[in-house]
């Protein structure tokens, strides 16, 4: 009597535990939608009150029509096609006997051990040359044939009876009418059953669309596009970018057909580098912190806790943190001792970011101001330096500000403050190039051409004159050269009847080299610095 209550009683307790397991994460979700962010980040596990607020926000950011939309028309399409073509050939491999039937199969079945993470770049590549991309069949036809799905008819197909298959035969039935009449309507538990896999597996592939189909601005694309989707957000491989150009002599960018490329940071600090005695220098030591700023620290330098950039202005634990913490005001500070190399020349501090409200100060005045935590901003010092030390402040303000990026709207991640990013001390000529863009406009005819937008920075209001030239190289050949007169900060080069050119291809990856240049007395000697083409 005694063994048959505990075993009761270890019944009931595991089918307890076991209703608990299965409720607990459909309470979850209901107090995720109750509760605010931040309440959940702290642990709060209580039914909240912001049920109605929560879905203002959701409907006022997502168009949740045309969500549930695209999910039934992937969803639905893809369930019929891979039952249709997966159901077609289970049933093919197990009635139709030949010598290498089992041998592919295995093949199959083999594939199944392939992680997506080594298809997706094949895969992208595909659907980009048959021109598929932003569009629901990128999505939908790489799913159509199933492995598992045939795998799961074939085992099915297994059991049908061979007998109704002979009398159909005999009857003179053909075999895509056994297909029909005989064998579909007699597996309708198993369609059941393979329509809840596939239909469940269609709605979840949020990840495989992210990858086969982008924004709809964005139609240009690139096999090494696809790193932002496993994991790697955009912003990080532009300060990819930017670290390789300032190591290398060269900065390589992929060129297709009518694509455009904007040179704009990278070209600050290498492509641009047209002009004699430019350096750029990292501007991350020697910094102090104050997490407690007064607004002394203006004016007057006052030590505080040595640090290096990047930085994150408060350390907060992995949970039970209160947000609130970082959003208060904090100061950097850091003393500059003038080269006397830079007299006559352009001195400009850029910050690649800093969260979020940015003050910059210098020897007590403000001489710029950045809302913005994302992106990056400069603070020019020509004419402000002073023989000795000068005294840099930045202030930064973590508080939430609506008229602020990223705030303003529902925010489900936390944005912590500080220099989170590089700084660096530019030093330049008068003169020298901001930014350059590169065309390609029809690289698709016989004889293509190639477009150099160039920008000169002329902060100073020197007069301008001498000529600025680029030359197109393939190798150690020239191909072409061009060159104008510099008479304003705006420049339109152009190499025109360019033939033999070959297009970038993944297989056949030809480069090209853009090499610009200028000359004028007053600029001792012409740097040249060069631009890869692909």
């Amino acid at each position: 009597m005694n063994f048959m209550i505990v075993r009761r009683a270890a019944v009931y307790l595991s089918l307890s535990i076991a209703t608990f397991i299965s409720i607990f994460p459909f309470y979850w979700m209901v107090v995720g939608a109750t509760n605010e962010s931040r309440d959940i980040v702290t642990g709060k596990s209580t039914i909240g009150t912001n049920l109605v607020a929560n879905f203002q926000n959701l409907l006022a950011q997502v168009d949740l029509a045309q969500v549930f939309w695209n999910s039934a028309v992937v969803a639905i399409a893809a369930t019929v096609l891979t039952l249709a073509v997966s159901s077609l050939a289970g049933y093919g491999f197990e009635i139709f006997r030949s010598r290498v039937r089992e041998r592919i199969f295995q093949v199959l079945l083999l594939l199944l051990s392939i992680p997506f993470a080594a298809l997706m770049v094949p895969l992208f590549v595909m659907i980009s040359r048959a021109h598929l991309t932003n569009t629901f069949t990128a999505v939908i036809l790489p799913t159509v044939a199933s492995i598992f799905i045939i795998f799961y008819f074939r085992q099915a197909t297994k059991a049908f009876p061979g007998e109704l298959r002979d009398a159909a035969r005999v009857d003179g039935l053909k075999e895509w009418q056994i297909f029909l009449f005989v064998y579909l309507p007699s597996m309708r538990s198993t369609y059941a059953a393979a329509t809840i896999i596939v239909f469940m597996t269609s709605l979840e592939q949020l990840f495989v669309a992210a990858h086969r189909a982008t924004d709809g601005g964005q139609k240009d694309h690139h096999p090494g596009d696809i790193v932002s989707d496993v994991g790697l957000h955009t912003r990080f491989r532009r300060d990819l970018a930017f670290h390789r150009a300032r190591h290398s002599s060269h900065a390589h960018h992929l060129l297709r057909p009518a694509a455009t490329i904007r040179a704009g940071d990278v070209g600050l600090r290498q492509i641009g580098t047209l002009f004699t005695m430019r350096s750029i220098q990292s501007f991350n030591t020697d910094w102090q912190f104050h997490a407690d700023p007064t607004d002394a620290l203006t004016s007057a330098f006052v030590e505080g806790e040595p640090i290096v950039l990047p930085h994150n202005a408060l350390e907060l634990p992995f949970n039970y943190f209160d947000e609130k913490a970082y959003q208060k005001p904090f100061a950097y500070q850091k003393l500059i001792r003038p080269d006397p190399a830079w007299a006559d020349k352009e001195v400009t501090l850029r910050f690649d970011a800093a969260m979020a409200d940015a003050k910059v100060y210098f020897n007590g005045n403000e001489i710029t101001a950045h809302k913005d935590g994302y992106t990056p901003f400069e603070a020019r010092l020509t004419g402000l330096l002073k023989d000795g030390d000068n005294l840099l402040t930045v202030t930064i303000n973590g508080s939430e500000n609506p008229q602020i990026p990223p705030f303003g709207a529902m925010i489900d991640y936390l944005t912590y403050a500080g220099i989170y990013r590089d700084a660096w001390l530019r030093v330049t000529p008068p003169l020298f190039i901001a930014n350059q863009k590169i065309e390609t406009p029809n690289v698709l005819e016989g004889r293509r051409s190639v477009r150099i937008a160039v920008a000169l920075a002329n902060p100073q209001d020197k007069a301008l004159s001498g000529t600025i030239r680029a030359t197109l190289r393939d190798g150690d050949t020239v191909l072409a050269t061009t060159s104008l007169p510099v008479t304003g900060t705006d420049i339109a080069l152009a190499f025109d009847g360019l033939e033999n050119i070959k297009l970038w291809d993944i297989d056949t990856p030809k480069l090209y080299a853009i090499e610009p240049g200028a000359r004028n007395p007053a600029w001792h000697r012409c740097h040249r610095d060069q631009i890869w083409l692909s």
